[in-house]
C-alpha cells in the first residue's frame, strides 16, 4: 500500500467496499474542505438561519489523515486513513470533487456537504479565520451606501459607519458555537450594543438587542429600538 500511495501522490485512495459494498476505488484530492452551508451564510443574506454544525467546519485532506476544525478551536478531530473510524465519512468527488460526511446536529443525523477552497488566506493552524471571514461577509452584505432621514449613511468595508449617531463602527458577529445567545445568526457588532440586521426590499431594518434573557432559554431579547435604512 505504501508504494502504490507514492505512484498516485497528491491523490488519495479510499476504499469504501464496507460502506458501499463494492470494490469502486475513488480518488480524493488533499486539500481544504469548508462546510457548503457556512460558505453559503459567508457570501448571501437569509431570512432564515441554515443548518450549520459547528464541530465541524473545516476539513484538511492530507496523504495519509483527515483532520477537522469546528468554529470553537479546540474543536476538531484527526482520523487515520484506513482505520475503522474514517467509516464515517462519505467521499464524492467523481464530478463535483465534494465530500458528504454525516454529522448529528442537535441529536439529530444529516449530511452535511463540504467544498474544496482554493483561498489559503482563510485558514490558520486553528481552522479558519473567522475575524477574515467576518470581514469578507460584512462587504459581500452591508458595506455600500443608504438613505436615513433624508441623509445619507456610509457602511464602509473598513468598519466605519458615516451618518449615525447610534453607531459609528460595525463588523458581522458571526454565528459561533452551539450554545449561541442570540435567536438570529445575522447579527453585527457595534459600538454600541449587538443589532439584528434584516434586508427586505432594498431597505436595512437594525434591531437593537438589550441585556436581558429569556427565562426559558436565556437567550438575548430584541429592544424597541430599531432603524430602518434604504439602499441607494
Amino acid at each position: 500500500m505504501p508504494n502504490v500511495m507514492k505512484r498516485i501522490a497528491p491523490k488519495l485512495i479510499i476504499l469504501l467496499l464496507i460502506i458501499f459494498g463494492c470494490t469502486d476505488i475513488i480518488y480524493l484530492d488533499e486539500g481544504f474542505y469548508v462546510q457548503s452551508n457556512y460558505l453559503k451564510y459567508i457570501d448571501k443574506y437569509s431570512e432564515t438561519n441554515l443548518l450549520l454544525n459547528s464541530e465541524s467546519i473545516v476539513i484538511k485532506v492530507c496523504k495519509d489523515t483527515i483532520k477537522t476544525w469546528g468554529d470553537i478551536t479546540y474543536w476538531g478531530k484527526s482520523l487515520i486513513l484506513g482505520e475503522e473510524n474514517v467509516k464515517q465519512f462519505i467521499f464524492q468527488n467523481k464530478v463535483n470533487n465534494k465530500i458528504y460526511l454525516p454529522m448529528t446536529l442537535n441529536g439529530e443525523k444529516d449530511t452535511f456537504e463540504f467544498v474544496r477552497i482554493k483561498n489559503s488566506d482563510l485558514i490558520t493552524d486553528k481552522g479558519l479565520d473567522f475575524e477574515k471571514l467576518s470581514k469578507i461577509k460584512s462587504n459581500n452584505i452591508l458595506t455600500g451606501k443608504y438613505t436615513y432621514k433624508d441623509g445619507e449613511v456610509n457602511f464602509n468595508s473598513n468598519g466605519d459607519v458615516k451618518g449615525l449617531t447610534e453607531f459609528a463602527k460595525y463588523r458581522i458577529y458571526l454565528r459561533l458555537g452551539t450554545n449561541f445567545p442570540y435567536p438570529s445568526t445575522n447579527l453585527i457588532n457595534t459600538d454600541n450594543g449587538i443589532w439584528e440586521f434584516k434586508i427586505i426590499s432594498q431597505r436595512l431594518i437594525l434591531t437593537r438587542f438589550n441585556d436581558k434573557r429569556n427565562e426559558t432559554d436565556e437567550q438575548f431579547k430584541l429592544s424597541d429600538k430599531i432603524i430602518e435604512l434604504k439602499k441607494h
